[in-house]
Parts: C-alpha cells; sequence; structure tokens
C-alpha cells in the first residue's frame, strides 16, 4: 500500500513538472515568438491556460478514479484481488 502511494506521488510530481515546462513553453512561444500573429498568440494561450484546469478536474475521475483500470480495459488477470475484511475475534 505505502509502495502504491510512493507510486502515485511519483507520477503525480513528474505530470507536474511536464505540465509545468509544457506551460512555459507555450507561454514563450506565444509571448515572445515574433513569427506568430496575435490570434495565434492568443490561441496559445487560452490552451494554456485552460488546459490546466480541465486536467485537473479530469484526472480525479479518470487515472486517479476508482476502478479506472478496470474501465479502461486492462486484463483481469493483471487486476488486484479484492482483499475481503478481516474479523478479530
Amino acid at each position: 500500500m505505502l509502495v502504491a502511494a510512493i507510486l502515485v506521488a511519483a507520477i503525480l510530481v513528474a505530470a507536474i513538472l511536464h505540465l509545468t515546462v509544457l506551460v512555459a513553453a507555450i507561454l514563450h512561444l506565444t509571448m515572445l515568438g515574433s513569427r506568430f500573429t496575435g490570434g495565434i498568440r492568443a490561441a496559445g494561450l487560452v490552451g494554456a491556460v485552460g488546459f490546466a484546469p480541465g486536467l485537473v478536474a479530469w484526472v480525479p475521475q479518470g487515472p486517479l478514479g476508482h476502478e479506472w483500470a478496470r474501465r479502461s480495459g486492462t486484463p483481469r488477470s493483471l487486476l488486484a484481488k479484492p482483499v475481503g475484511t478481516r474479523r478479530h475475534g
């Protein structure tokens, strides 16, 4: 369980870093790119700004959501078996 939590945290950190680089590159191209016209710059800026909230809204229901692996078509043989509750006493 701890390993899975660490793995999820590492994936989230990597995703945030990748997203940061992507947004920085898009902002750089839209603000400083001399060959781009105003319309293209505005579209890039809207895409960069709109992507992050969209990703934040989708991820909890998507890859981090309940039974995502099963819903996305992962073979049953690779899925974890349900753990029953233990009774003490």
